[in-house]
């Protein structure tokens, strides 16, 4: 694209710039379907999440992760974006709001809790030293986890009592409270 942005406005002979286009569309041809592998393997990724069982309307979630995160090359985060949505998508309160922590929001909330601001992991390593010593997380009726399933995320859902919503969840594992 800057070799046909240059190309215009340098106005070089047209042999340079029937050249110029060639590349980009060569480039474009080789660029498209990697792209194309990233995204189609991120939306199976939150497929499950955006087909769970909505958690009940006003109920509070957090967002939790085993480990720090990201997500290739990419500059967001889609798994952090899919928690969220799912929250969203239920109507529900997403305790943590680690997107708020970034240098360029100023906005802060009127009345921060121990989840406000905290990341996925950061979140996960407070709800599992809460949970082995005893605490409890009555406020909390769900837990969105980014990442497959392992030993701590076994340990604080054992210590809540809760089951998955989703079985086959991939990047996902949504636990809830059963009625």
């Amino acid at each position: 694209m800057f070799l046909i942005a240059t190309a215009a406005a340098l106005r070089p002979p047209r042999t340079w710039s029937l050249a110029a286009g060639v590349i980009a569309l060569c480039a474009t041809s080789v660029v498209l379907p990697y792209q194309w592998v990233i995204a189609s393997r991120i939306a199976s990724e939150l497929r499950p999440v955006l087909e769970a069982p909505l958690a009940k309307a006003g109920s509070v979630g957090l967002l939790i992760s085993a480990k720090r995160s990201r997500e290739g090359d990419l500059w967001f985060a889609p798994l952090f974006w899919g928690g969220a949505h799912y929250a969203r998508r239920s109507r529900a309160i997403l305790a943590n709001a680690p997107w708020m922590g970034q240098t360029h929001i100023m906005i802060r909330p009127a009345h921060p809790d121990r989840w406000s601001d905290l990341g996925p992991y950061p979140a996960a390593q407070s709800l599992a030293s809460a949970l082995s010593a005893g605490a409890t997380a009555p406020d909390l009726s769900f837990v969105v986890w980014q990442g497959p399933p392992g030993a701590l995320s076994q340990a604080v859902v054992r210590g809540l009592g809760w089951s998955p919503l989703i079985r086959k969840g991939g990047a996902f594992a949504i636990y809830a409270r059963q009625p």
